[in-house]
């Protein structure tokens, strides 16, 4: 790669980071939020048991090369719609399907992180405790189901990520915000794009809409939803090296003029 190109790719991640989200203003929305947790993990109950922080939506691994494991947090603002009355519902996925060198770390022994009874090996969320938690899960093979994206017997699969329902009680317009969900994605920062974009997308019956409130099947025309995803910078080892290298041989023959 030319130097000059080398640069203006710099230019631009710092660009692209410095004109990242942090944390949404509007009322109801969802946004994910990403931490480095370094380039091993051992599991715990406790590894992801705190979420990224709200305003961290960007992360940028430069000097960080080789595998890195990286938490991501689904996050929620939310009031509810009082005139519906019987239940609010957030209802999200998170796909990483076809990225390179990007997956989901779903090799934790069962675990109960969801809240539920369930002992699926799938279940590799950790739930925040927003509201219901009964169904948070991330896998490399989930089912395109939102209320059983974990179930192995589905006939149609949303492809690796996370997901997770979370319900509110209706008749209120209390306002929540907290982190619902958090989980795990390996990145190999060899393989990668130089910018890995996280963003929602729709499992089951989410109509791609990331963010609702119901009253059963009837949606509220006054809903407005939001949702913002996150971004994972790269480094690109060869040209690091190539920058590296040049900056060396320019050294050594400012040293020789000198002599």
């Amino acid at each position: 790669m030319k130097l000059g190109k080398l640069f203006s790719g710099v230019a631009a991640v710092a660009t692209i980071t410095v004109a990242a989200l942090a944390q949404p203003t509007e009322p109801n929305v969802v946004w994910l939020s990403v931490k480095d947790l370094g380039s091993s993990i051992t599991f715990n109950r406790d590894l992801i048991s705190t979420p990224a922080p709200a305003g961290q939506n960007s992360i940028d691994l430069s000097g960080r090369g080789g595998i890195r494991f990286i938490q991501v947090s689904v996050w929620v603002r939310f009031t509810p719609d009082a005139s519906l009355g019987r239940l609010g519902l957030i209802n999200t996925f998170v796909p990483v399907a076809g990225i390179p060198g990007v997956s989901v770390v779903d090799n934790f022994p069962p675990n109960d992180w969801d809240g539920g009874d369930y002992d699926d090996a799938r279940k590799n969320a950790y739930s925040h405790g927003l509201g219901n938690r009964d169904i948070d899960s991330a896998s490399n093979d989930l089912a395109d189901n939102s209320a059983r994206p974990y179930d192995t017997g589905w006939r149609t699969r949303a492809g690796p990520g996370a997901a997770g329902k979370t319900l509110f009680p209706g008749g209120t317009t209390r306002p929540r915000e907290g982190a619902m969900y958090s989980f795990i994605i390996r990145v190999d920062t060899d393989v990668s794009p130089l910018q890995i974009d996280l963003a929602f997308g729709r499992v089951g019956d989410t109509r791609g809409v990331p963010l609702r409130t119901n009253f059963g099947y009837e949606f509220s025309p006054n809903f407005a939803p939001a949702a913002y995803g996150a971004t994972v910078f790269v480094p690109e080892p060869a040209s690091m090296i190539a920058l590296g290298s040049g900056l060396v041989g320019l050294l050594a023959l400012r040293r020789r003029r000198a002599k």
